[in-house]
């Protein structure tokens, strides 16, 4: 089933917020490393989740380009759409 992207935003959003235990709202423009306190190890262990949960591979060297929760939704958006 293809997901439009604010399904998928939806659901990528509730998976960071899972995934880094935050019981206030994310929001797509949320720093991963600023606004929701994740540390470097968090986002890569946040980023393999998201690898796993949608079965794409964000390639490494884009990787340290991720910033915002909408970086994410956009990487993986582009890569379902690119299979």
């Amino acid at each position: 089933m293809e997901r439009t992207k604010e399904q998928l935003s939806a659901e990528i959003v509730e998976h960071i917020a899972e995934h880094l235990g935050m019981a206030n709202a994310v929001s797509l423009d949320d720093r991963l490393e600023g606004d929701l306190g994740a540390d470097s190890i968090d986002v890569v262990e946040l980023i393999m989740f998201i690898e796993r949960c949608y079965d794409v591979e964000l390639p490494e060297h884009e990787t340290g380009e991720i910033k915002t929760v909408r970086d994410i939704v956009n990487y993986v958006y582009n890569a379902i759409n690119q299979k």
